[in-house]
């Protein structure tokens, strides 16, 4: 009798545990180990290639590191530069090229999109605004595309629209957004030139005002129009931009990221993350909601993983066929996360409020 009522105690205990795993606590990864860079302040954004890490820290601004990982899993680092005046008020992206040794930023959103040669420049010079029209632009979010190829580095940034013949020092905003797209060629010193002959700026008007992130991938940018809403654009084949509609999202954005034919939007208020495949028309064809129960602040996939960055619930972790089909791997627990990057299949780095952490795994 006693060896029942124990019995019944632990099952109690376990059906307990298990309704407050809420929405889920995956496990199934294994830490091989971590390590943190103090950044100075919370670290907001990053980008990160094998040997590069580029941050924006909250109160210190941009900063450059390069890093190594040895064999043992620890991690050597040194900072290459610091820019306190790019990006500390505004959570702005930081990018690496991979093709090319530039970096790109915002120094401040009406100030345009910034860029550095490494490592011979010591300042950041701005990106070309137009061939007939040098104004700067009130720049709430940008991706660049990269086509070695071609030798061309694309830049397309989403900003806050302004009345037409408005003056430069008198820009009177409207209530709407608008998407260009620069073209553009690298120089022998890391300059950023228009294409000769040059290439226009090309843009897309009158997207809402609530308009906040930008993403890109297979020939497609992606515009959250609204908070419900997101708009396809497609770069069509006489490289001009091509609105291809919209569609609705179950809740309010808090990020956005592309890759392959796959748009991943994170929501506010524990909604997840909201996945649309597209057809090679840019039309949606099919969706998913993922993480139901979290509000995901950041998003990125390679290796055939998807994470996210989820707060002070830390990092999720999926297998991802590159279709519409995940499998959920586990939790790494962090600081409280806003972005994640990952390496290769056994190595994250994450941009949290203790700086960036830094995960060897398995699973």
């Amino acid at each position: 009798m006693k060896h029942k009522i124990t019995k019944n105690i632990i099952w109690g205990l376990a059906i307990w545990l298990l309704g407050c795993l809420s929405p889920s606590d995956p496990v199934g990864i294994k830490i091989l180990s971590e390590f943190t860079i103090d950044t100075g302040s919370y670290c907001r954004t990053l980008d990160v290639t094998d040997s590069l890490l580029f941050v924006n820290s909250e109160e210190q601004g941009v900063r450059l590191y390069r890093y190594q990982i040895t064999a043992g899993n620890a991690v050597n680092f040194e900072q290459i530069f610091d820019a306190p005046d790019y990006g500390q008020s505004i959570n702005a992206p930081v990018v690496l090229l991979r093709d090319y040794p530039l970096v790109l930023t915002l120094k401040f959103i009406t100030d345009g999109v910034h860029y550095r040669f490494m490592p011979q420049d010591a300042f950041f010079s701005r990106v070309a605004y137009g061939i007939d029209n040098d104004d700067r632009d009130y720049v709430r979010s940008f991706t660049v595309e990269e086509d070695q190829a071609n030798e061309t580095v694309t830049v397309f940034t989403l900003n806050r629209s302004y009345e037409i013949g408005a003056q430069n020092s008198f820009k009177r905003f409207t209530d709407s957004t608008h998407v260009t797209m620069r073209q553009m060629t690298v120089g022998s010193f890391g300059e950023l030139y228009w294409l000769n002959p040059p290439v226009s700026v090309d843009s897309v008007d009158a997207l809402s005002g609530n308009a906040k992130f930008i993403s890109y991938a297979d020939g497609f940018l992606a515009v959250t129009n609204s908070q419900l809403d997101i708009t396809i654009i497609r770069v069509n084949a006489s490289n001009n931009l091509e609105r291809i509609g919209s569609y609705d999202i179950p809740g309010s954005a808090n990020c956005q990221y592309s890759d392959k034919s796959v748009v991943f939007t994170g929501l506010k208020n524990d909604f997840g993350c909201y996945t649309a495949l597209l057809d090679s028309a840019g039309t949606v064809v099919g969706t998913l909601q993922l993480a139901d129960g979290y509000s995901v602040n950041g998003i990125h996939s390679d290796s055939g993983l998807l994470a996210l960055a989820c707060g002070n619930d830390g990092v999720l972790l999926y297998e991802w066929d590159g279709d519409l089909n995940f499998s959920e791997i586990g939790w790494i627990p962090t600081d409280y996360v806003y972005q994640v990057k990952i390496i290769d299949a056994q190595t994250l780095f994450a941009a949290t409020r203790a700086g960036v952490e830094i995960y060897r795994i398995d699973y």
